[in-house]
């Protein structure tokens, strides 16, 4: 079982900046409350007098206030779910009493018999604007039918479509969690599949304030089916109050019986479709691709929230892992390949202080070695808010 992990602070995902780092060095309860945690970001911004995210300096310029729309996301989501002090609920507690639900679900109430009901749903079924319309975490292809593809959610479950997405069917509402940040299809049985659950991609993000409380869902592990997800078993399991983060999971498209794992505990491997289980490279890791033409090599990205990310790489199917890199001030990195050009790799680095555009990265010998082709700072920052790139 995978045990527990705590991260420290804030990521990148959503973009929170400078001055949302700030705010949280008033926090010193290692398990702060909700109601704490608000009053250190009100108190942080009150001088600025923020209106709909935006602030006026002195000199009259207009800003945007980093960090405001997510913290207000993240408000909005936990005033609602908090105990009367503001306490966050054990996330242990929740998958119990989802156990006792589902297995009372199958009983008929004293007195009652089970019965045909007949709903109608009343909405709401769209959303007036795009800031409504929810998150994507992932998205995965049928190896041979191009109008078939799943996606996940981080708290809608996983859902495919066969028509090329125009009208789509989930079978994982009965699950435990509804958050699927990645989903692996097998390359030539599609109806095996893995999903990591839980919200590893937002959790780097919407919040930092203890294990309990990462991302929209938290995470119960790996799950497998192997009937087109009708059913699903854990192959490598997780309690909700661990907080481990599952960001990603690949399949060895030459030997399918190998899987990796990128987790907040290291790079787990299995050798036999997911029976057994092995951490083959310790650290927190939100990011892996294999080279598209030898899967034995694999590159894998650390995630270090202070700076201290790099590049790991392994030749022999994850016996042996070196460190390819030597990068100074960055937290996240994030890996492409192309099968076009398959000792080709390259990969994007945030800064650990800005969490901005830190540099861009090449390499074309598999990762023996990677050379620097842009960097990021002011009027190249290509992951901030403003489309000229100038924060």
């Amino acid at each position: 079982m995978l045990r527990k992990f705590f991260l420290c602070g804030l990521g990148l995902v959503l973009g929170l900046g400078l001055n949302a780092q700030h705010w949280t060095s008033s926090i010193t309860s290692d398990q702060p409350t909700f109601h704490e945690i608000q009053q250190a970001f009100n108190d942080h911004w009150a001088p600025y007098d923020v209106k709909d995210g935006w602030y006026v300096d002195q000199d009259g310029a207009r800003h945007k206030a980093p960090g405001w729309k997510q913290f207000k996301r993240w408000e909005w989501y936990w005033q609602q779910r908090t105990g009367p002090s503001g306490e966050f609920p054990s996330n242990l507690v929740e998958c119990q009493e989802w156990e006792k639900i589902a297995k009372d679900a199958h009983q008929p109430l004293p007195g009652h018999f089970k019965g045909t009901s007949n709903w109608t749903s009343l909405g709401p079924n769209s959303s007036a604007n795009i800031a409504g319309i929810g998150r994507i975490n992932c998205i995965a292809f049928h190896p041979t039918n191009a109008n078939t593809f799943w996606v996940g959610t981080p708290a809608g479950g996983m859902w495919k479509t066969t028509n090329g997405g125009n009208s789509w069917t989930t079978n994982t509402d009965d699950l435990p969690v509804l958050g699927v940040s990645w989903i692996a299809i097998h390359p030539t049985q599609q109806n095996t599949m893995y999903i990591a659950t839980g919200d590893g991609d937002a959790a780097q993000s919407l919040t930092a304030f203890g294990h309990q409380n990462y991302g929209d869902t938290k995470s119960v592990g790996i799950l497998k089916s192997t009937n087109g997800g009708n059913t699903w078993t854990t192959v490598l399991s997780a309690q909700q109050s661990d907080g481990v983060l599952i960001r990603k999971v690949m399949i060895d498209p030459a030997y399918p019986d190998y899987i990796y794992a990128a987790t907040s505990l290291g790079i787990y491997q299995s050798t036999d479709a997911g029976t057994t289980w092995n951490n083959i490279l310790g650290g927190h890791f939100m990011d892996m691709e294999f080279n598209p033409g030898n899967s034995d090599i694999v590159y894998a990205a650390s995630y270090v929230p202070g700076g201290g990310a790099q590049v790991f790489t392994t030749t022999d199917y994850g016996q042996n892992w070196t460190q390819t890199t030597n990068l100074t001030g960055v937290n996240r990195i994030e890996i492409a390949v192309t099968p076009a050009a398959p000792n080709n790799a390259d990969f994007v680095c945030s800064d650990a202080n800005t969490n901005g555009l830190h540099s861009l990265w090449w390499t074309n010998n598999s990762g023996a070695s990677w050379s620097q082709y842009f960097t990021g700072g002011p009027g190249t920052n290509l992951l901030g808010w403003m489309g000229d790139a100038s924060d």
